[in-house]
């Protein structure tokens, strides 16, 4: 694969930054009034500048709670020099002079080029008084003792100070002009500077420079600033031969960038402006005025890509006029024709006539490395598309008249179409599309995709229909939170996923110095940066972020991929009557899975019509094989654990169901009676053959029931609990007829369970109210309330054993809290969530240990919690699903496993038991 030019670079470059203004530190002067500002010492031809602003501040931070920083000081070459910095803050902390200068003056950082080919750094600060080399000097022998040489050189109206700390070591540099303290390891870096201050000639006067530094923060950690022409020359000394193309990209990007640097413990967020000045030369300028783009392509594009860049446009006709004058400019420039001239010429034809009629106002280029990591990655390119059949018309057009053959085929619903282009995209918009395949298209969610081959295609096909995309991806959604909502040019990029594109970005000689942690970089991601029209320059954001488990999956056993979205929740489930767990799931497709502890699929159905109950296992007498009950709104399921239906089945509903079936094993002899409502507000009863029993009085609510029958057996009594939609309960016996009048005000909350209730003499029954406060239900239908707090009417409630004991605890959900309860109605564990809990908590069983858990799934953000006897229960970093979860014992020990849905993946976790 080609580099993505230019596009690759940008972040490359603000890790490079990264880097250098956190492992940077320096020597100051005395306190004082400054002559000069520092900024005027910067020489010319400098590619960066790192303003860091009161360093002593910054150092004591990051070595307090920084993990980028603390990450880093893991690496022997960061580790060595954070152990010189330690030396150097211990010391400068009992000079009271120099540490009031670190605590009140700016330490200016630059990487400027030394000569004709080497870049170096060069320290600026202020450091006034009145001798303060003297004061250096001194300070320079305090801190590398007896080891330390000083040898002084005049230069113009001062002396460089040539320091050498040890025989081996490398001797630096230093100077003071005019309040102004200059130091690097090279020696013409020092005399440059001297210049522009002896002089009174500062080199970037007349850069830009000075728009972009207007607008800089005074208030951040730092401030960057980013001389596009001249980094690309010093990448161009660690980068293999043939990113050099690229580099010249970069160059023409723009003239300066300038950067407030925000730094929090596992975050680094820059924003700032860039200048293009040269309307003829800057890349940037084809944007200038064009209004700020909404990504709505990262919907179609998969979670693993390595990159993306994506173009937005106000008027793509003004767009198109801004490339063909730069194109002419560059012909002029270079004495010959670009691709794009000679392609028209060739087939008599405006390229741009086939695409900007249908074109909308975005692009992407985006690319997955493959697992070869030689260069053979998947690169795709698509486009936002305002009439999708003028788009084929016209691409189809274009095919003609180029004399190229047509072929296409189709695959789950989508056609593929092959036009077999070559260098059309580059030619029309640049280096950026030369590596994105070309030769097939199809449309994804209204855009056009064009790719290198049926395969491909059909990759993002699978992708994007089981929505395992950026779009639907929390940390991408929370990670573009942190940036501008509309850009011109977006670039993302995830180290997770591109280490072959980081090991072609390098030379060999800095390859083999970073190949051993390079498997470490992956902890540094995302990364993105946007640039935004605003006037006269570019809003810049930049994103860096750090996540210090490199495991994203977490603890992951396995995970499998079904035909669609997961719905509902996994089921732990035993084939046999005591062994062979394995793992039940349903898709929106409706077709019911079941998955080995291995993760092998052992058999797949397709039902009519969409499954409305969890399943639930039967024992059916004389059997040892386990079968499993469930319904659609049709139809009524009994399948064998190897996925064979039990005779007779299914049964067809004569009516529509409504509700969840509720399977009752009557005197626990196997008499099995299934419970299910009609769309004619009745409960019916069934035998395990289909038939209706008769002496079933099939009762009749006031609305539809939705919930399903809840069935308790107390003081030898049957109990059926029948709910509607507007919560009126009734109570029955095991004929249907009503065995408890409750009282026709008593509506139980709609979130809350019925539970019996033993050695309590409030009641046979409890469960909560609309307003949150318990309520016992008497056998003579009377409710005697008990307030436990405040709670809203969307509350949930649970009557668990939790913590281990006889009688079980009160569970209690509420907004974005959690509240366990005693008998006694004493609270004894809370917990608050980050956000309101939207989806249903569940109850599930550790049936080792006979107690309950809670599970609580937040789906926005992908966050599971399992709360036990202790309350919270700690899970690894990236355990996470969008569906209820399940916790059973999968292996052969007595750990737990964790199976949840993830878009149209399972997951097994194993997380260890406590």
């Amino acid at each position: 694969m080609k580099i993505p030019k230019l596009w690759f670079i940008v972040p490359g470059v603000i890790v490079l930054i990264a880097l250098i203004s956190w492992g940077i530190y320096s020597l100051a002067g005395l306190a004082g009034q400054p002559e000069e500002s520092p900024i005027n010492a910067i020489p010319d031809n400098t590619a960066l500048i790192i303003k860091i602003n009161k360093p002593g501040n910054l150092w004591e931070e990051l070595n307090r709670s920084n993990l980028i920083w603390k990450s880093l000081s893991h690496y022997p070459a960061v580790r060595l020099l954070k152990n010189e910095f330690h030396l150097f803050d211990s010391i400068s902390r009992r000079n009271e002079k120099i540490s009031g200068v670190l605590q009140r003056y700016n330490l200016i950082i630059t990487i400027t080029l030394s000569g004709r080919t080497r870049f170096g750094a060069v320290f600026i600060t202020s450091a006034p008084g009145s001798d303060p080399v003297q004061a250096v000097d001194a300070f320079a022998k305090e801190l590398f003792g007896d080891s330390a040489r000083i040898t002084l050189s005049p230069y113009a109206s001062t002396s460089i100070h040539r320091l050498q700390a040890g025989e081996k070591s490398v001797p630096f540099y230093y100077a003071t002009v005019k309040g102004v303290f200059i130091g690097s390891f090279f020696a013409d870096l020092v005399k440059k500077s001297i210049d522009r201050l002896t002089f009174n000639r500062p080199a970037l006067q007349v850069s830009g420079f000075q728009k972009v530094e207007a607008a800089s923060g005074k208030k951040a950690d730092a401030n960057i600033y980013l001389n596009y022409r001249m980094m690309a020359l010093a990448l161009s000394k660690i980068s293999r031969t043939e990113n050099h193309m690229a580099l010249i990209q970069l160059a023409r990007l723009g003239s300066w960038s300038g950067m407030d640097v925000i730094i929090k413990k596992d975050e680094l967020l820059m924003n700032g402006f860039t200048l293009a000045d040269d309307t003829t030369l800057h890349y940037l300028n084809l944007f200038t005025g064009q209004e700020p783009q909404a990504d709505e392509l990262s919907v179609i594009v998969p979670q693993n890509i390595a990159w993306f860049s994506f173009l937005g446009w106000g008027d793509l006709t003004s767009y198109f006029e801004r490339l063909d004058l730069r194109n002419r400019q560059d012909e002029l420039e270079a004495g010959n024709q670009n691709a794009l001239t000679l392609m028209n010429a060739k087939y008599r034809f405006s390229l741009s006539d086939f695409f900007l009629p249908w074109m909308g106002k975005q692009a992407i280029v985006f690319a997955q490395e493959t697992d070869s990591g030689q260069g053979s990655d998947r690169v795709y390119a698509a486009f936002q598309v305002r009439d999708s059949v003028l788009a084929v018309s016209l691409l189809d057009s274009l095919r003609t008249r180029m004399g190229l053959k047509k072929d296409s085929l189709k695959y789950k619903g989508f056609r593929i179409i092959g036009l077999h282009y070559s260098k059309i995209l580059q030619n029309l918009f640049g280096s950026l599309f030369d590596p994105a395949g070309q030769a097939y298209i199809t449309f994804l969610n209204h855009n056009l995709v064009f790719g290198h081959d049926p395969q491909a295609i059909k990759f993002l096909i699978d992708e994007y229909i089981s929505g395992y995309t950026l779009g639907k991806d929390k940390d991408f959604i929370d990670f573009k939170g942190k940036l501008s909502p509309k850009s011109n040019i977006f670039v993302y990029f995830n180290t997770l996923h591109a280490q072959g594109a980081l090991k072609r970005m390098m030379d060999d000689p800095l390859l083999s110095t970073l190949h051993p942690w390079l498997d470490s970089l992956k902890k540094f991601h995302p990364a993105g940066i946007q640039y935004s029209s605003r006037e006269d320059m570019f809003y810049t954001s930049l994103f860096i972020g750090y996540t210090p488990k490199l495991q994203k999956e977490g603890p992951l056993r396995w995970k499998a991929k079904l035909d669609s979205t997961i719905t509902g929740g996994p089921q732990i489930l035993n084939t046999m009557a005591k062994t062979d767990p394995t793992i039940l799931v349903r898709d929106t497709l409706n077709n019911l899975y079941q998955y080995g502890a291995d993760g092998i699929l052992r058999w797949r159905l397709h039902f009519m019509g969409k499954i409305l109950s969890r399943i639930k296992p039967v024992l059916l007498p004389g059997n040892d094989t386990l079968f499993y009950f469930f319904n659609t709104d049709s139809h009524l399921y009994l399948v064998r654990s190897d996925g064979q239906p039990a005779h007779d089945y299914p049964m067809r509903f004569p009516i529509p169901a409504t509700n969840s079936l509720a399977v009752v094993n009557l005197n626990k002899q196997g008499d099995y009676r299934v419970f299910v409502a009609f769309n004619d507000k009745r409960i019916y009863q069934f035998d395990l053959q289909g038939h209706s029993v008769i002496s079933w009085e099939r009762p009749l609510m006031k609305a539809e029931i939705r919930y399903p029958v809840e069935y308790i057996v107390s003081n030898h009594k049957d109990f059926f609990f029948i709910r509607d939609k507007e919560n009126n309960l009734m109570i029955t016996d095991r004929q249907g007829r009503q065995r408890v009048r409750v009282g026709p005000l008593f509506r139980p909350a709609e979130h809350s369970a019925i539970y019996p209730v033993s050695m309590a003499q409030n009641g046979l029954f409890v469960t909560t109210g609309i307003s949150g406060k318990l309520n016992f239900i008497q056998e003579n239908g009377k409710t005697v309330e008990i307030s436990l707090g405040k709670f809203s009417n969307q509350h949930w409630f649970f009557n668990e054993n939790v913590m281990g004991n006889i009688i079980p605890e009160y569970i209690i959900i509420d907004k974005n809290k959690i509240y366990y309860y005693n008998r006694s109605n004493k609270l004894i564990y809370s917990y608050v969530f980050r956000r309101e809990i939207t989806r249903a908590p569940f109850v599930l069983h550790d049936r080792l240990n006979n107690t309950a858990m809670i599970g609580v799934t937040i789906p926005e953000t992908g966050e599971l919690f399992l709360f036990d006897s202790k309350g919270y229960y700690p899970m690894e970093p990236g355990i996470d699903g969008t569906t209820p979860f399940e916790i059973g014992h999968l292996d052969d020990d007595n750990s737990f496993n964790l199976v949840v849905g993830s878009g149209s993946y399972l997951k097994n976790y194993h997380i260890p038991s406590r």
